[in-house]
């Protein structure tokens, strides 16, 4: 678990612990959540019993288990622990069992020796609803069709031809926020928001081929008409859920609200992502009935509905990644979200342009 979703998880705790149940089901729902808790130590207590498992710091208590020794500073907590217990421990982060390893030798183990037992990621509820059900290249779980996901991403997201292909659409939305808060010079600037209106400008046109909104590049340093749902998208994707914790424990989410933003933001961007699906089956009509002025302005969506075009026509190799509309969904959002800042910081951050296989 990341600091961020450890900051959450701790606002979480305090909105459930200030949360004031009606009085006309708190004498049952007390004692059926001690029960549960009881219940759910047990199995968990017994279930380690019966594996040679590495040392476990301190007292882990009933369904919250360890979260009580990591304090405010998750990284500065774990490097005490890992100093008086040795350098792989165990922790119970609800009643999920997790191996942290600090030092370079186990770590080494683990992202090489053993990587294909420890490389996928777990389901959360976020990134799987946001992914169609974990089918996007970033939580898809260790698999053929993973290696088939990542060989067609490395040949069209992140290959260093493409990210050269690019170029001038980074340069122009650059340029674009350099005007925009130049014309606000005279007043305070909030930098953090004009780099994630540059990043969601560079990545919508690196994606569906054209800016989020209308207007000539001044108004391109400004926020889009999408910016709301991302900024709210990539909040949930980094939240606690208490459902992550314990399937008995989904209930809370619902309290709090959080299921409800993350049905209604999945629904919204599910509308966004059909409109320009929509668009770019049209934009591939008007190319397939003769010459077009968009036969030379191809984005990472044209790419996707093509290859799905050929798996249908039977020009696809059977070896090669078979795509439908939903799993090209997947990619499209999770690749957007969650991947985009990783190729914004290769592709902008390396000052002088220059780029290799190596990099």
């Amino acid at each position: 678990m990341t600091a961020n979703q450890t900051h959450h998880f701790l606002q979480a705790l305090e909105e459930v612990l200030n949360y004031k149940v009606p009085l006309s089901i708190s004498p049952l729902l007390f004692p059926l959540l001690l029960f549960l808790c009881t219940l759910l130590y047990l199995v968990s207590s017994k279930h380690g019993r019966m594996k040679n498992l590495p040392p476990t710091p301190g007292i882990s208590i009933p369904l919250f288990g360890h979260f009580h020794l990591l304090r405010s500073t998750p990284h500065i907590s774990l490097h005490r622990l890992s100093q008086k217990h040795g350098s792989l421990i165990r922790l119970n982060l609800g009643p999920s069992p997790t191996i942290v390893s600090s030092s370079p030798e186990t770590a080494a183990k683990i992202l090489k020796t053993y990587d294909t037992h420890f490389c996928s990621r777990p389901s959360l509820t976020s990134t799987s609803r946001y992914s169609y059900g974990d089918l996007g290249l970033a939580f898809s779980p260790y698999n053929q069709h993973w290696m088939k996901l990542r060989r067609f991403s490395n040949a069209h997201i992140f290959s260093p031809s493409r990210v050269h292909s690019l170029r001038a659409i980074r340069e122009q939305e650059v340029e674009a926020m350099v005007n925009a808060v130049s014309i606000q010079s005279a007043t305070l600037v909030n930098v953090s928001d004009a780099f994630t209106n540059l990043f969601n400008n560079i990545m919508f046109r690196e994606v569906f081929g054209k800016r989020p909104g209308s207007g000539d590049y001044a108004e391109c340093g400004m926020r889009s008409r999408y910016h709301e749902l991302i900024s709210e998208v990539s909040f949930l994707m980094g939240g606690f859920f208490w459902g992550d914790l314990s399937p008995f424990l989904a209930w809370v989410d619902v309290v709090r609200g959080w299921r409800g933003k993350l049905e209604r933001s999945f629904q919204a961007l599910d509308a966004v992502l059909e409109e320009e699906i929509a668009e770019g089956l049209k934009k591939k009509q008007r190319q397939e009935a003769g010459p077009s002025a968009e036969d030379g302005n191809t984005c990472f969506l044209d790419v996707l509905l093509q290859h799905i075009s050929d798996a249908q026509n039977g020009k696809n190799d059977s070896a090669d990644l078979q795509l439908n509309i939903v799993e090209a969904k997947a990619l499209l959002v999770v690749e957007h979200v969650h991947w985009g800042n990783r190729y914004f910081c290769i592709s902008v951050g390396l000052g002088n342009g220059g780029f290799d296989e190596e990099s």
